[in-house]
């Protein structure tokens, strides 16, 4: 059973090619579970998209909107209950916790996968 991870920039939310990268790496994963952190953007659109699919999730939520009671308990929760971990970031993406994630998923010896999306200036 592969359980893979989905994690990234919330300010991907309702990007394209964000969207054309999460069905990519389901139908090339084929995985049996998709994890996710249920933040607004990445997060939550690669559930939607598994869920659509019909492939089976888990959303792990903080506990806390703060990086030591919340966010970092949630990701490294993530990091240790996939298999794999597929992170997809905003070129000017100012925060680092799907980065944090994936690094921890790595050092555990995880496979991971990194996609970064240029985002044009508004």
């Amino acid at each position: 059973m592969t359980k893979l991870a989905i994690v990234g920039s919330a300010s991907l939310a309702g990007n394209k090619e964000a969207v054309r990268i999460i069905r990519k790496v389901l139908d090339r994963w084929n995985p049996e579970l998709v994890i996710s952190g249920g933040a607004v953007g990445i997060d939550t659109m690669a559930i939607d998209i598994a869920e659509e699919l019909g492939l089976d999730t888990w959303v792990f939520l903080p506990k806390a909107k703060n990086w030591i009671n919340g966010y970092r308990p949630r990701n490294l929760k993530i990091a240790n209950a996939c298999d794999a971990l597929i992170r997809i970031v905003s070129s000017d993406s100012k925060t680092y916790g799907s980065g944090w994630t994936r690094d921890r998923a790595s050092e555990m010896g995880k496979h991971t996968e990194e996609y970064v999306i240029k985002r044009r200036k508004q």
